[in-house]
């Protein structure tokens, strides 16, 4: 029952997303822009450990019994690249800001 509503807050939270647009610019931060920021933080949080819980619980019913190992396998596998690919793609610096069209913030 846990995964289900973990699933539902992150429903939630990526309709949140959708109406609350982000920021153009890192700075001045709005308020529109940090609930966006927040509700995407929480879709994330809630969708990958209920992924993680429900894979982990379908060892205990006989039909997915079989199928497990995989599930878990994919879990665990899109929660790593989850974690791992913001801190791997990195906007180039200089490169034009698809918003706004103008440059986009040098990250250092």
């Amino acid at each position: 029952m846990f995964p289900l509503i973990l699933f539902v807050v992150a429903a939630a939270a990526l309709c949140i997303i959708a109406f609350f647009i982000a920021d153009a610019t890192r700075w001045p931060a709005t308020l529109h822009g940090k609930i966006h920021q927040w509700a995407a933080f929480g879709t994330f949080i809630c969708m990958t450990i209920a992924a993680l819980l429900q894979s982990l619980r379908l060892r205990f019913d006989p039909y997915w019994r079989e199928q497990f190992i995989e599930a878990t396998t994919i879990a665990a596998s899109e929660s790593s690249s989850s974690i791992s690919v913001p801190f791997v793609v990195v906007l180039p610096i200089g490169a034009p800001c698809a918003r706004t069209g103008t440059d986009a913030a040098v990250w250092r």
